[in-house]
């Protein structure tokens, strides 16, 4: 239980900086 709590917001932090991360390249390759 105690893993999860802490594994659960790393990955989701992880996957948005992702998100970000391909967001401004694709606005970048765009402009």
């Amino acid at each position: 239980m105690v893993k999860t709590a802490i594994f659960v917001p790393i990955v989701l932090l992880r996957t948005e900086l992702l998100l970000v991360i391909i967001s401004n390249s694709f606005k970048n390759t765009h402009l």
